[in-house]
């Protein structure tokens, strides 16, 4: 049998602390999980930064540009392309048995910075002109191009 409310003066008090558990429970919740949120962002940013520096990256731009290097950081703007290569096209011509001229293309791997200009070994590169990244496998013939010319003085 249950005792009307007049008799029983601690039920509006209970409900009263019951409401407010569930409003501070609420509130932690909420917190819990933006705290969460952020936490996996910053992981995922060191996890992008920890595993990008292990091999080096084929860097594909809108322009049909390919960069070659190590990608070192990244914001929401750009990234930071380091020990950049980047292919140069030579066109090498070859002569026939009717004397006709053909032209092969043919391209070279060329390490930023031995230009005119002297530009240093690092690409800023907004976001929004990369197509996409590759990360290269050691044994692929761009990275052993790469790693001979680091050997050399």
């Amino acid at each position: 049998m249950e005792i009307p409310n007049a008799l029983n003066p601690n039920l509006p008090a209970k409900k009263a602390r019951f409401s407010r558990f569930k409003f501070h429970a609420s509130w932690f919740l909420l917190l819990v999980v933006v705290v969460a949120i952020i936490g996996l962002c910053f992981l995922k940013q060191l996890w992008q930064e920890v595993s990008r520096d292990k091999y080096f990256q084929a860097v594909h731009l809108t322009n049909g540009q390919v960069f070659f290097g190590k990608l070192n950081s990244w914001n929401r703007e750009q990234v930071l392309l380091t020990q950049v290569y980047y292919l140069q096209n030579t066109q090498a011509a070859q002569t026939d048995q009717n004397t006709n001229t053909t032209a092969e293309s043919q391209f070279s791997l060329v390490k930023l910075g031995n230009e005119l200009h002297g530009p240093l070994d690092r690409v800023y590169i907004y976001r929004k002109q990369i197509v996409y990244t590759e990360d290269l496998k050691n044994d692929s013939q761009v990275v052993k191009a790469i790693l001979q010319n680091q050997q050399q003085p």
